[in-house]
Order: structure tokens, then C-alpha cells, then sequence
């Protein structure tokens, strides 16, 4: 024997007072509002507290617990010098002839008296668990704080387009003397009503006609805009027939094709008039040319370096001028692609390569994260950034999809034998309904493919084969 003594042994656990749930923690902030972002902020200081607290008592207990070890050792050889057994049989009393093993008094004495454990392990393991629910609270507490961040930014730019429009709709009011409860439409009916000009305007421009009075007369107001004089129109029919001019050409057999910048602008005004197919070039230049910086009429212009003739081009943002543009995008856009290829982009919706605007500005949709991308699903985007989005969701689960399959299929190849096979598959079965894997599915099909000839590999093979097979490439 020695003189080792039993040493005491504190306990670990901290990590035990810890709350199960973090969100508990936000009755602990008693000053401010607790936001989610600062109450996962609280429960991961108090959770790494209490694990520094349980890293110190073992640190502390280590010298005591291998003394503890020693003088287990040294009991249990003395008992066996002696002849101490450590173990009894006693009769059960519920069979005839079996019998129970007991555990010998010294070594229950020795489990209770000498502690050799400090219950660092099960802390270890309470520690991950929650540290696991805590790093995922916190994940969600920071983007719930970035999307309530850019809402804020959206009501606030909201707030002040609204405050510019209120600003310049009271000086409306002071400067025609209308009364102070007038709306937009009640100043548009008044003005109206004042200029007979203005309301020959309006009635032309909601017909998609020009901005001139009858036949012959131009207001200088509308020159100094578009520089359209009267001497410019004055063989011009009225819009109610030049429409016309627009489908009567020679020779088109009754097939009609326009092309314009952002077609949906012009398809508004001829769509009800003329029954004829499109070509949005602003559309198809998303498509084409998805690297540009901009896709505006001006600026493909130069990025694509069109042999413009700078008289013809100008002034910009005028019908003729952008025509002749949009007819040259046309041409470069004809030399890539199909006639049909160009129809059927503009009659799908608009292909965005990059966000233009928030904290993704300038960055591909695929730098965004699924949270972002579903608030966008609920908010007032237009119906071609909505269903950018969802095309990229849906790439997504294709992609996690496809690395899934990958790995069923270094599976099949991986079996050494054909029973280890026929396991592995019964074993995965569960896991293909999970993902819509059934018969008839291509994906169905293609693991199949590959069970049956790594079976016939392997039943034609003299014994297990135990080479690896990598994926095809």
C-alpha cells in the first residue's frame, strides 16, 4: 500500500443553469428593446461563461482525478492480494435455476468514495447541443436584423418621395389656386379644363398619338421638348390613320414582326390595334450580353461600338433617333441568334444577371441568401425580378438535388459484394421517396442503371472487390 489519500473531485455542470432555448434570454435585458440580435448576443455570452467555468474546474480536477485513479488501482490490487473477490452469485428468487451476479461491497464503496469522473464529459456534450441551437439563433437573428435594416431603408426613401411629391403637389395648389383638398386627378381635370392644349395633349398622348394641335399646329412649348415644328408635320395624317401605315407594308404576307427598347412601353398602345409578334432588344440583350455593365439603349451603343451615324442617333430618348439605335441592336443581336431564338426571350420574362440595387448591388443573384430571396417573393418587386428569383430557388434545390444523386451513385459503385449492395439500397430506399426518387423518374432510372452493372460486375468477379470507382467525369 501507499500513502495516497482520496482527493476531492468538483463537480462540472455549469453549462447546465444555461437556458435550453436562447430566446429566453430576452428577460434578461433590462435596459433597450431586446431585438433578436441582442438577445443572441446575451445567450452566447452566458453560454461561453459557463463553459469557461467548466473548462476551469476540469483543468483544476486533473491532478486530483488521476491521484483518484492510483488509489483505485492500489485498493483493487490489495483486494486481490487477499483473495477478495469481486464479485458474488446469489439465488433468483424468480427462477429455480439462475442465479444473480452481484458487484462486490468494496467496489460500489470505491464508485461512491473515490471519484475519478467530474462530469466534464456531460458538459461537453450539454455545451454542443446548445451551442448548435444558439449559433442557429443567431444566424436568424442577423438576417431578420439585415431584412427589418432594409425595410427600414425602403420606408425611409418611401417617406421622402412622398414628402418631395406632397412638397411639389402644395406648390400645384398655391400656383392655379385650387382648393386645399385636391387630388392628383382633381389638379389634372382643372389644368384641363384651363388649356385646351394641355388637354388636346393628353387625349393624344393617351392615344398614342403626337403632341401636335390638328394638322398643322405645334405648340412652342412641345418644340422646345421634342424640337417638332409645324413645318415637320404638315403633310402628317392623324394618328387615327397613320396606325395604319404601320401594317400595310408590301410583301410582309400578313406577318408582322416589331422590335422596340422595353416593348412592353409600345405593345400598351398597339397590342389593341395590331395583332403582331415582338422583339423586346432590351430583353434579348440581358440575354446575349450578360456581362454588360448597362443595358439602356445609349449605353449598348457603345458598349457593343454599333456603327452609328452620330446625326442619325441624335438627339437621344426621340423616336427617330432611338429607332435607328434600337434597328442597330437589332442587326448585332441577328448576328448571335435566330429570328424565333429573339421572339421567344422577349416573350419570356426578363433575365436580370446581377441585382441593381440594396446591399447586393452590382453582385449575381446567386451571392444572395435564400432569406433575402424570399423576402423579395413577398415584397412589391415586378413580376420579372420575382420570377428571377424564384428560378434561382429553384436552381438551388436543383443543385443540392444533384450533389444528393452524385453521392448515391459513388455508393452503388462503392459496394464490395452484391449483398452489400442490395443493403445499401433497402437502406437508402427511404431517403429516395424523401426526394421524389421513384419509378419512372429519370433520376429512378439512372440509379438503377447503375445497381444493375455494379451487380454484374460484382457477380462475375471471383470475390468481394474492394477497388474504388470514382464518379464519371
Amino acid at each position: 500500500m501507499t500513502d495516497r489519500k482520496i482527493m476531492p473531485v468538483e463537480q462540472c455542470g455549469a453549462v447546465s443553469g444555461c437556458m435550453a432555448s436562447p430566446q429566453s434570454y430576452a428577460s434578461y435585458i433590462r435596459f433597450g428593446e431586446p431585438t433578436p440580435k441582442r438577445v443572441a448576443a446575451h445567450a452566447a455570452e452566458a453560454l461561453e461563461a459557463a463553459r469557461k467555468k467548466d473548462l476551469e474546474a476540469h483543468e483544476r480536477n486533473a491532478a486530483a482525478i488521476e491521484n483518484n485513479k492510483l488509489v483505485r488501482a492500489d485498493i483493487e490490487i490489495f483486494m486481490s492480494k487477499v483473495g477478495m473477490p469481486k464479485s458474488f452469485q446469489t439465488k433468483n428468487p424468480r427462477s429455480f435455476r439462475r442465479t444473480i451476479t452481484n458487484e462486490a461491497g468494496y467496489i460500489g464503496d470505491i464508485k461512491r468514495s473515490v471519484p475519478i469522473d467530474d462530469g466534464f464529459a456531460s458538459a461537453t456534450v450539454t455545451y454542443n447541443g446548445l451551442k448548435v441551437k444558439y449559433d442557429a439563433f443567431a444566424a436568424e437573428a442577423a438576417r431578420a436584423d439585415d431584412i427589418a435594416r432594409e425595410e427600414a431603408e425602403a420606408v425611409e426613401q418611401r417617406r421622402r418621395s412622398e414628402r418631395l411629391e406632397n412638397l411639389e403637389f402644395a406648390k400645384i395648389i398655391l400656383r392655379y389656386g385650387l382648393k386645399d383638398d385636391a387630388e392628383w386627378s382633381d389638379v389634372l381635370k382643372e389644368l384641363r379644363g384651363r388649356d385646351k392644349r394641355l388637354d388636346l395633349a393628353i387625349a393624344m398622348e393617351e392615344t398614342r398619338g403626337d403632341w401636335t394641335e390638328g394638322f398643322y399646329r405645334v405648340p412652342p412649348e412641345s418644340s422646345s421638348i421634342h424640337h417638332i415644328t409645324d413645318e415637320d408635320v404638315k403633310d402628317a395624317p392623324p394618328w387615327a390613320d397613320r396606325w395604319r401605315m404601320l401594317v400595310e407594308v408590301p410583301g410582309d404576307d400578313g406577318k408582322i414582326i416589331f422590335a422596340a427598347h422595353a416593348a412592353h412601353y409600345e405593345r400598351q398602345y398597339l397590342d389593341p390595334l395590331i395583332r403582331a409578334d415582338w422583339i423586346c432588344t432590351w430583353k434579348c440583350s440581358l440575354r446575349q450580353w450578360p456581362e454588360l455593365e448597362s443595358h439602356k439603349l445609349q449605353a449598348l451603343r457603345y458598349a457593343l461600338k454599333l456603327p452609328a451615324d452620330p446625326e442619325r442617333a441624335s438627339p437621344p430618348h426621340r423616336a427617330a433617333p432611338d429607332s435607328y439605335v434600337c434597328g442597330l441592336v437589332l442587326l448585332e443581336l441577328l448576328e448571335y441568334q435566330t429570328v424565333e431564338t429573339l421572339l421567344r426571350w422577349s416573350s419570356e420574362p426578363a433575365v436580370f444577371p446581377k441585382f441593381d440595387f440594396g446591399k447586393f448591388d452590382g453582385k449575381p443573384l446567386s451571392a444572395a441568401d435564400d432569406g433575402f430571396l424570399t423576402w423579395m417573393l413577398d415584397k412589391d418587386f415586378s413580376e420579372d425580378w420575382k420570377w428571377n428569383v424564384r428560378r434561382e430557388l429553384e436552381r438551388r434545390v436543383a443543385a443540392k438535388r444533384d450533389v444528393r444523386i452524385k453521392k448515391w451513385v459513388d455508393g452503388v459503385r462503392s459496394a464490395a459484394t452484391v449483398k452489400d449492395l442490395e443493403n445499401w439500397w433497402f437502406g437508402e430506399a427511404e431517403a429516395f421517396a424523401a426526394e421524389r426518387i421513384i419509378p419512372g423518374t429519370d433520376e429512378y432510372d439512372l440509379l438503377i442503371r447503375e445497381a444493375a452493372s455494379r451487380k454484374a460486375v460484382l457477380q462475375a468477379a471471383p470475390g468481394p472487390i474492394f477497388e474504388s470507382s470514382g464518379a464519371p467525369a
